[in-house]
């Protein structure tokens, strides 16, 4: 009974930590909540699967990157 509640524990704890890089992300960009909540959803996955900040970093600047070609080649200015 010991281990299921340790694993429990463990359960809860990790949740708490995955969600508030989401929470955050949602309400600092709250015009852009459902693009928020999976942009930094896949961060913290990323984070918590390869430990490496760096690989965050590198994907936030592809993210930028694309996002910006997008913009110049469509005039789309309002997503920036």
């Amino acid at each position: 009974m010991e281990a299921a509640g340790h694993c429990g524990h463990a359960l809860r704890k990790a949740s708490g930590r995955a969600t508030r890089p989401v929470l955050y992300g949602v309400l600092t960009h709250p015009a852009e909540l459902a693009a928020a909540a999976v942009w930094f959803g896949l961060v913290t996955w990323l984070m918590a699967r390869t430990k490496s900040m760096g690989d965050c970093v590198i994907a936030h600047a592809v993210t930028n990157a694309a996002l910006g070609i997008y913009v110049l080649t469509s005039r789309d200015w309002q997503l920036m």
